[in-house]
């Protein structure tokens, strides 16, 4: 009992029916992307969109591969090509993931109440709540590398134990031995390094789905949007507001933040999308009225995201009360100021100075220009990102930019309004310490803002001469096309691939080689076509962009032949190899027979008669014998040609079970063959002592 007790653990421990499921799924899957359980890398098989991820699996993107997971939080990882990560964690409010190798983009976007999210690396472990970082670790597992793009990360390094605070706009580097390097990045440009990988966001998603998914988007971030509303107005109308509460209203803030970003590169996927299919020749007219309807949707749930983003960055610049103000009685009669004290004691100061409304004007400017600046970047990055901006759109950009730089203008000329009022305010004799401090202070709160408003005003100047993409051409829209149905065809071969259960046949692997072989032919000749046309239009970025897709389409299609290659197996091979199974199982049936006869009928017989009787079954086996050691060499030479095949054909798996049961035969007849043969030695010697 005890040891069926423990065969029973054992099967449970190896057998993956009883791992857990991580709650991780796949919401886009670009070129080779595999799965294995830890442990047992020799059962990889490649991923589906619908492919359920267990505790302690891993995930492995191939050559120009990428891949994007859904967490059941609401986290996002992206992973880059040639990288390697471990699910090592159930859902619950503590998730955990192992960089392996490679690159990953993390978001962050709800967490559980004290729940945490890290990313274990080979020197260092991120913790991330609601933040945007990525991740990178080299092959050699000497070197890490944490960015955050969004929020702060905590970082622990593994040898040192030493935990370190890394904010937006920072990089650490850490090394072997636990030396790390902190340094400044532009967050900007480190997005954009993630950006062809991003734009995969939404592309599983169908055209007949677009509306479906914008109205869900628009429903969730309203929902949301309401829920960080309220707390806001609750929050600022409080008295008194704790740094907890403040910090954690941030958070969540800044994780909506993290939402409307998604949601945004979700809709410039169907900008996308849309924007090909209205550029499909032949389009009917209901068609291209639906499409275009399409468009305006998605035109109307940006507006909407980036409303939303507008007001939560005011929300993320507003300063709650941390503690009731209690202020000295004051009254004021003429020029001259009378202060209580608490303890009834009166003080006589100067007189007052004219900056009454200076802080209030400051405060108001520099958040009104802070948000408007932040909706025009906002803007700015959208369209730039697009690939493809109508004229109105770019038109009302620019009206936006102007009326952003006059307003900057008239907030610059009160400013220095306000300066020469400082300055007249310096020029008084009697100032006390307290006026002098004062002015100072003001002083400097102007010089601030003026700051930033010429930095704003040098972006937004930037914005308004930018040129934005005007649209594909059609030359270009076409290769695109030819390009896209060559690979259709491609993807058609890697499904049937990975949805068979067992092998396909030589006959498959022929076809998938020759519509393989003209898939690569054809994109060559996209490729020169496309080289011809950017030899006279070489600023053209999405000529650029889909050279490099042919590019790696070219990489990807080579390596899929070379794996489509198969060694044949003639029919005659397989019937002879189906002939010599039919044969040696008659051959057993009748070497058993003609063993009971001989032991019933001839056990009493003269020796001689037993013994020509025992050779002559005998020599039944050697020719079985002969059969077998034919197969088997036949075998050997075929499947030893195969050994290096990623994948076996029908015919090879039909070969390999025949001969299994002809082994198996074989096996029987040698059993039966021994026993004779020790019944032939007693003859042998009862046979001798005749003759002698």
């Amino acid at each position: 009992m005890k040891r069926l007790f423990l065969i029973l653990m054992m099967v449970c421990l190896i057998n993956p029916v009883f791992a857990e499921d991580s709650g991780t799924r796949f919401s886009s899957l670009n070129g080779e992307i595999q799965t294995f359980p830890d442990g047992n890398e020799n059962a990889k098989k490649f991923a589906k969109l619908q492919t359920t991820i267990m505790v302690n699996d891993h995930v492995v993107t191939g050559e120009e591969s990428s891949a994007i997971l859904s967490f059941t939080d609401m986290s996002t990882f992206l992973l880059k090509a040639e990288s390697e990560i471990v699910i090592s964690s159930p859902p619950s409010k503590d998730s955990k993931i192992d960089l392996v190798k490679g690159k990953i983009w993390v978001n962050v976007k709800k967490m559980a109440a004290g729940g945490t999210m890290e990313v274990k690396m080979s020197q260092a472990v991120a913790g991330i709540k609601g933040t945007n970082i990525t991740c990178e670790t080299n092959a050699a597992k000497t070197e890490d590398r944490i960015t955050v793009l969004r929020g702060i990360a905590q970082l622990m390094i593994n040898e040192t134990k030493e935990t370190m605070q890394v904010a937006e706009g920072e990089s650490v580097v850490v090394k072997t031995g636990g030396k790390t390097e902190k340094q400044e990045i532009n967050v900007q440009q480190e997005s954009d390094k993630w950006k062809d990988e991003l734009s995969k966001m939404g592309d599983s998603i169908e055209l007949n789905e677009v509306p479906d998914t914008i109205r869900q988007i628009q429903q969730n971030e309203s929902e949301k949007f309401k829920v960080i509303n309220d707390q806001f107005n609750s929050l600022s109308a409080a008295a008194t507001v704790s740094d907890d509460d403040s910090q954690s209203f941030k958070k969540d803030a800044e994780r909506f933040s993290g939402v409307i970003m998604e949601d945004s590169l979700i809709l410039n996927s169907l900008q996308t999308k849309v924007d090909k299919a209205l550029a499909t020749a032949g389009l009917s007219a209901a068609s291209k009225s639906q499409i275009m309807t399409y468009q305006k949707m998605i035109s109307d749930g940006k507006k909407g995201l980036q409303g939303f983003q507008s007001e939560i960055g005011k929300m993320l610049k507003f300063n709650f009360r941390k503690a009731a103000v209690t202020t000295d009685q004051t009254t004021q009669t003429g020029t001259s100021v009378t202060t209580q004290t608490s303890t009834g004691a009166t003080t006589e100061q100067e007189e007052a100075l004219d900056l009454d409304g200076l802080t209030d004007f400051v405060g108001q400017a520099q958040s009104k220009e802070g948000d408007a600046f932040r909706a025009i970047q906002d803007q700015f990055k959208s369209l730039s990102s697009a690939d493809r901006v109508n004229t109105e759109d770019a038109s009302a950009f620019k009206k936006e930019c102007e009326r952003f730089l006059s307003a900057l203008g008239d907030d610059s000329k009160a400013l220095l309004t306000w300066q020469n009022k400082i300055d007249a305010a310096r020029g008084k004799t009697n100032l006390t310490a307290s006026q002098r401090s004062q002015i100072a202070g003001l002083s400097k709160l102007v010089s601030d803002a003026g700051k930033n408003l010429q930095s704003y005003q040098s972006d937004a100047s930037k914005y308004f001469r930018a040129s934005f993409q005007k649209g594909t051409s059609e030359e270009v829209l076409n290769v695109q096309s030819r390009v896209s149905a060559s690979w259709n065809d491609v993807e058609g071969i890697l499904k049937d691939l990975q949805g068979s259960s067992g092998g396909l046949s030589q006959t498959w692997f022929n076809d998938a080689n020759d519509r393989g072989n003209r898939a690569l032919r054809e994109l060559s000749e996209e490729a020169t076509s496309l080289q011809s046309y950017m030899d006279n239009n070489s600023g053209d970025k999405d000529a650029q962009n889909l050279a490099k897709q042919i590019s790696s389409y070219q990489n990807q299609l080579s390596k899929i032949l070379r794996d489509l290659v198969v060694v044949p197996i003639d029919a005659a091979v397989l019937i002879e190899i189906q002939q010599t199974d039919d044969v040696l199982s008659k051959s057993i049936t009748d070497l058993r027979s003609s063993i009971d006869v001989y032991n019933k009928s001839l056990t009493n017989a003269q020796p001689e008669v037993r013994l020509r009787q025992s050779l002559s079954i005998l020599n039944d086996f050697s020719k079985a014998r002969r059969l077998y050691v034919n197969a088997q060499r036949l075998y050997d030479s075929i499947m030893r040609k195969a050994a290096s095949q990623k994948y076996q054909t029908s015919e090879q798996e039909e070969l390999k079970n025949t001969y299994t049961r002809i082994t198996d035969t074989y096996q029987q007849l040698g059993i039966a063959a021994e026993e004779l043969q020790t019944q032939l030695q007693d003859l042998q010697s009862q046979l001798s002592k005749f003759l002698k």
